[in-house]
């Protein structure tokens, strides 16, 4: 967002530009139906060279663009991509998404609010999940994530409430603070033997967790993890864990 960007927080890109000379609405649209279909996912527009700049032309062409944009629904992302960046496809209309075996890394907010956004396949090759990647994307039914993915950042997940299945890699050492906060439908989680923490309020508010089982391998569950999850009614604690943090299950009504 242009907040983000203006307190340096929207990484480094290079987009295209769409220069704008009042051209004809088929033109406008053909063209950046043309930039979406190189895998494409953000222009910049150069609105100078518009004849009818900041009047009432100008602004019927910036809202096509934007509607334009708005209406495009899939991506095609090429195997030539190593890194999805910080907010590369926020607030998009995406429905489903495909991310390459090349990519390593899913920045942050990558596709935070695509509330669209129903079917995520995630390359065998991706290392780091970001904070917020796909924060509110609130028709996500479930995930899964690879073995090659070792982080899931803060609030990765948070505010999927469609979100049902999630299936965490062997090779995930951290959950992060947030990551599965608000997911209410999430039913059945596993977590893997190589995480060693549970970050705070991570699964808050999953109240559709009937039982959860914590690997040998954890030494802490955060503050808030467990909060309200009103439907759990077992879990397992291991002997490896040293820190239980405040109000780790509180709310947790249905143990007993």
């Amino acid at each position: 967002s242009f907040k983000n960007i203006m307190a340096d927080q929207g990484g480094n890109y290079i987009a295209p530009f769409l220069w704008l000379h009042n051209e004809d609405d088929a033109l406008i649209v053909r063209e950046l139906h043309r930039i979406h279909d190189c895998g494409i996912g953000a222009v910049c527009i150069e609105s100078r060279t518009h004849e009818e700049f900041c009047r009432e032309d100008w602004w019927q062409d910036v809202r096509l663009i934007l509607d334009t944009c708005k209406s495009l629904v899939s991506v095609s992302i090429p195997d030539s991509v190593t890194s999805i960046g910080s907010y590369a496809f926020y607030d998009c209309n995406l429905q489903s998404i495909i991310i390459p075996n090349s990519v390593i890394t899913i920045g942050d907010s990558a596709f935070e609010t695509c509330d669209s956004l129903r079917s995520v396949t995630i390359g065998d090759s991706v290392t780091s999940i970001g904070d917020s990647a796909f924060y509110d994307c609130q028709r996500l039914s479930s995930i899964t994530i690879p073995d090659s993915v070792i982080s899931i950042g803060n609030s990765a997940f948070e505010r999927c409430f469609a979100l049902k299945s999630a299936s965490i890699g062997n090779s995930v050492t951290t959950i992060g603070d947030c990551a599965f906060e608000g997911c209410s439908s999430l039913e059945k989680i596993t977590i893997p033997d190589s995480v060693l923490e549970i970050g705070s309020y991570a699964f808050k508010g999953c109240t559709g967790l009937t039982s959860i089982t914590i690997p040998d391998s954890v030494t802490s569950i955060g503050y808030y993890a467990f909060y309200g999850c009103t439907g759990l009614t077992s879990i397992t604690i291991p002997d490896s864990v040293t820190s239980i943090e405040q109000s780790t299950f509180s709310g947790c009504t249905g143990l007993t």
